[in-house]
Formats: C-alpha cells, structure tokens, sequence
C-alpha cells in the first residue's frame, strides 16, 4: 500500500486491451528503475502495488518512498495550483495549472 491515491495518480487505467496488467501506473524507485510492479488498485488517498516478487519486497519497506508513473494526469493537475520541475533533484521552474474549462 502507498499513501497516494486518486487525488494525487488520477483514476484512469491505462490501455488494459494492450498490456492487461498496467493498473493504474508504474512504480519505480528514486533513481528512475522499474520495480517490476503496477499499482493494482486506488482509493481516494491510497493505492496498492502487485505484482512484487521476493527481491521487490526485500526493498520495499514501510517508509520506503517510490516514485509512480501515473496513466494521465488531469485529475491529479485539477487539485494543484503548479507543478515543481525538477532537474537532479533541484527545482528549477514552477508550471501554472491552468484551469477554468
């Protein structure tokens, strides 16, 4: 489980017909690596990772941070007021979410 829901990866499968077990993001490690693992399911303010195998669950402990490539982002944009862009781990811009449509 990973306390980031709906409101912070948005709700939308990805193209299921094409690859069936892409849930609703990826999940990755700080560095960018796939872990071999999807996020299975979502709640509004948290979601649960699957297919982990046994050395996934060996890095993975309660604390441990990931990051989640989500499938579509509208949701998530609609409940912020910017984006940070990040370069090796140094802000270096704000984006303004534009809104009102």
């Amino acid at each position: 489980m990973i306390d980031a829901g709906a409101l912070a990866l948005s709700k939308d499968l990805s193209p299921i017909d094409l690859n069936p077990k892409c849930g609703y993001g990826m999940v990755f490690d700080l560095e960018g690596k796939p872990l071999g693992a999807t996020l299975h399911s979502l709640s509004q303010e948290h979601g649960v990772i699957c297919e982990l195998d046994d050395k996934t669950l060996d890095v993975l402990k309660v604390g441990h941070r990931v990051r989640v490539l989500p499938n579509h982002s509208c949701l998530t944009a609609a409940n912020h007021s910017h984006y940070n862009v990040l370069e090796k781990d140094q802000l270096i811009e704000q984006w303004a979410i534009h809104s009102g449509w």
